[in-house]
């Protein structure tokens, strides 16, 4: 194994790398030599600073890579398992979905180490701890709203992700969304199951709030994210926090919106005129992870079907255009299906996502240089970012993707 790059990032109120304590526990002996670091901790064998991290070049082998051994996971103490979960080298996943709540399911459907920790009875109590003791820095070590007014601002922030200090910084920065997101998720996922300790939890949820407020790392709409998804979802919980929810109308920016296939189906999306944008260091981090180009921002106000499907049908509009099935479009005659694509601008489509087609076939330098389509999509409620096909969270094999043209 080769030697591993340390970087330093702020979680749980003291500096930790991709690693932690060990404590008593004897990994070595486990016959699992390459998770101990020099120091005696825990640590992910293969991170995103490591060498062997470029020598996977498929998302699924970066799953694969990082899954804990399950003898491994049984010997950690909760505590250890807590901070191994916000090193998981694919948390930025969280990001890459249409909402939070969505990246959750998804990095928890992929990552046994959750799994294991959702599994344990003192699981709300160490999360607790965890969230109440983690610290958040108040400058951010990038400043991106200075970079994103500048007119070449994806030059600059693919530039950041491909220089190694400063891809340190951008891992760094975005670890503490991370963190805070991955920790207050699991917390309410338990909460869910028992809300006997609701209070507790909205006690702390609101001193850290106060936190978020004062730091750099978060606005508004971000430090209060898990509070406004629990809105969204009516939870009963949110009752706990002292705040009623109440009827609301519509608003008159979001509205529903009939889109048209080819030979004529008829297609409800949902238009919505809200424009906002996801934070910057979360999807900088998933360019550095997946070794991927940042084309522009997008407003979250279109998603991944939207952006391929009906940007050459409804060029004017599909920015404001909500697209939850591709259903009538693929099945439509208007459509050809192929095995692969054979030129630019066909539709790459899986069950998860849909992207268009920016180089039919092209030597992934991270996989053996095998040729496979490059891609441009739009990620979840993020920017638009171009990739090999194997190069995004989700992938898991080729098999599922089809092509139209």
């Amino acid at each position: 194994m080769k030697k591993m790059k340390k970087v330093f990032v702020m979680g749980a109120g003291i500096l930790i790398s991709f690693c932690l304590l060990a404590g008593s526990v004897n990994a070595e002996e486990s016959g699992y030599k390459d998770w101990i670091a020099e120091e005696g901790t825990y640590m992910f064998p293969v991170n995103p600073n490591s060498e062997e991290w470029n020598e996977l070049g498929t998302a699924e082998e970066m799953r694969e890579a990082t899954q804990i051994p399950e003898s491994l996971l049984k010997e950690m103490s909760t505590q250890e398992l807590i901070i191994m979960i916000e090193n998981y080298p694919l948390l930025c996943d969280l990001y890459a979905y249409n909402s939070l709540q969505e990246g959750y399911e998804q990095v928890k459907k992929q990552f046994n180490g959750i799994k294991e920790l959702l599994s344990r009875p003192d699981s709300y109590a160490e999360l607790i701890a965890a969230y109440e003791a983690f610290v958040i820095p108040k400058v951010q070590k990038i400043d991106y709203d200075n970079i994103l007014l500048a007119d070449d601002y994806a030059d600059k922030i693919n530039a950041l992700v491909q220089d190694e200090q400063s891809c340190d910084w951008v891992l760094q920065d975005a670890r503490v969304h991370s963190s805070l997101a991955i920790l207050e998720m699991m917390i309410l996922d338990v909460l869910y199951q028992n809300n006997e300790n609701v209070d507790a939890f909205a006690e702390v949820y609101c001193a850290k709030l106060e936190e978020k407020n004062d730091s750099e790392y978060f606005d508004n709409v971000d430090a209060a994210l898990l509070l406004n998804l629990m809105i969204s979802q009516e939870s009963v919980l949110v009752e706990e926090f002292g705040i009623e929810i109440m009827p609301q109308a519509q608003s008159a920016r979001v509205s529903s919106y009939t889109v048209y296939t080819p030979n004529g189906t008829a297609v409800s999306c949902t238009y919505n005129t809200n424009v906002s944008y996801a934070d910057a260091s979360s999807y900088s981090s998933l360019l550095a992870i997946y070794h991927a180009s940042l084309v522009s921002v997008a407003s979250k106000t279109f998603n991944c079907h939207s952006f391929a499907w009906l940007q050459s049908l409804y060029p004017n509009v599909y920015q404001y255009l909500w697209l939850n099935s591709t259903t009538a479009f693929i099945s439509d005659p208007g459509y050809t299906k192929e095995a692969s694509p054979s030129a630019a601008g066909h539709i790459a489509t899986w069950s998860t996502h849909s992207a268009i087609v920016t180089v039919p076939s092209s030597n992934n330098p991270y996989n053996n240089y095998i040729p496979e389509p490059y891609l441009t999509s739009k990620w979840g409620d993020g920017p638009i970012i171009a990739h090999y096909q194997s190069l995004c969270p989700y992938y898991s094999n080729a098999g599922s993707i089809h092509y139209y043209y």
